[in-house]
């Protein structure tokens, strides 16, 4: 708008953003929110696709339907996986991707689940869907098993505290659940479908960066 040249051949910018696997976001939440999880997730082999646990059988099944839409996706897990989860949910919820991991958010055992997804071969990024309340002492308890699950991991972990905002807006307390997680360097996101699309776009970037590197090796350019 500075020049008075306020629009283009938007044809010409989306070629030019996906032979560069340039992401293309549409509002300032989506380059805040998208931002942060790309400064967050510097590396990601983005070979197979995510593991989703959550305590809610619903929000697993949105989660599941908002990733199938973003082209995200979750993989079956290996039996192993899936007979270890299912003896540490001792006969609630439902080992599976997404698991309904039922009671177990705020037990020591969770984080023998998340440590079962991230050694399972098909899971490259862990999403963990959060339905409690941002803050009080569950929530603390749930922020401490996913934080030190996080702390020797080796994928990236995205939490959707879909309950993390409020009418006053994110809790500001400083022992607020939610607080302990950002502060871990794990991306938060309190809506579903935005987490949904970043990841779709995370995935997607990831994939075409492979594949630009891959083609410029094949015609003798440096690697970018």
């Amino acid at each position: 708008s500075h020049t008075a040249v306020l629009t283009g051949n938007d044809a010409v910018y989306e070629g030019a953003f996906r032979q560069g696997a340039v992401v293309r976001v549409t509002d300032l939440d989506d380059l805040w929110e998208v931002g942060n999880l790309f400064a967050k997730v510097s590396e990601f082999r983005a070979e197979q696709g995510i593991g989703f646990l959550s305590p809610s059988g619903g929000m697993n099944s949105l989660f599941a339907d908002l990733c199938s839409d973003e082209g995200v996706p979750l993989p079956s897990l290996q039996p192993d996986t899936t007979a270890g989860i299912a003896t540490l949910l001792e006969g609630r919820g439902h080992a599976a991707n997404p698991t309904d991991a039922s009671g177990q958010l705020t037990r020591p055992s969770f984080q023998q689940i998340l440590a079962l997804f991230e050694a399972d071969p098909a899971v490259d990024l862990i999403a963990i869907g959060l339905t409690q309340l941002a803050s009080g002492e569950r929530s603390r308890q749930t922020a401490h098993h996913i934080t030190q699950a996080y702390a020797s991991a080796s994928v990236p972990y995205v939490a959707v505290w879909a309950s993390a905002t409020t009418m006053d807006g994110i809790p500001t307390v400083d022992n607020a659940g939610v607080k302990q997680v950002q502060a871990a360097g794990i991306p938060v996101f309190d809506r579903p479908a935005k987490a949904a699309q970043a990841l779709g776009m995370l995935r997607h970037y990831w994939v075409r960066r492979d594949m630009v590197r891959s083609e410029l090796g094949r015609n003798g350019h440096h690697d970018p």
